[in-house]
């Protein structure tokens, strides 16, 4: 089964691509990226280059799961939440348009099931990330440790029977 977990943003959005493996917990990392949009001056065009883009990878890798982080966002900052939203709402359409099992997971599922601590820094995800992920160093990007961090909550998941 070919999964894409995805840590959606509307700056950069950080993706994996894994192949789940025959063993429980097994897996193959295929693809990783960062789709940045930073010099994209306008929201719609943000938007459209993220939708496009994500759907020229999911047409490649046909992936069966796409995993993605509930959104959440501090009362004091009501403009993340927003545009985290409208990045989020195209990533439902393109798992709903291409029939992906669509799986999500909270901060803190992520963090307990890649630490055991609910209240783990991001620090402590990055590197515990490449531990479970075999390897050498943490990756550079926070965005793509993200996505194989839901990659990796997953397959946890599954292999307790959600």
């Amino acid at each position: 089964m070919t999964i894409l977990g995805i840590d959606p943003s509307l700056r950069v959005t950080g993706l994996v691509i894994a192949e789940e493996g025959k063993e429980k917990f097994s897996f193959k990392i295929k693809y990783l990226e960062e789709i940045n949009t930073n010099k994209i001056k306008s929201l719609p065009t943000k938007l459209n280059f993220l939708f496009s883009s994500l759907e020229k990878i999911i047409k490649k890798f046909k992936p069966s799961v796409l995993i993605i982080e509930k959104i959440y966002s501090h009362y004091r900052h009501p403009t993340t939440i927003a545009s985290l939203a409208q990045v989020k709402g195209i990533i439902l359409l393109l798992a709903a348009r291409k029939n992906l099992n669509l799986v999500e997971f909270s901060s803190t599922e992520v963090k307990k099931a890649i630490t055991s601590y609910g209240c783990a820094s991001k620090d402590q995800v990055r590197k515990m990330v490449a531990y479970l992920s075999k390897l050498e160093k943490p990756l550079k990007s926070e965005h793509i440790s993200d996505a194989l961090a839901l990659i990796l909550t997953y397959l946890y998941h599954k292999k307790n029977d959600f």
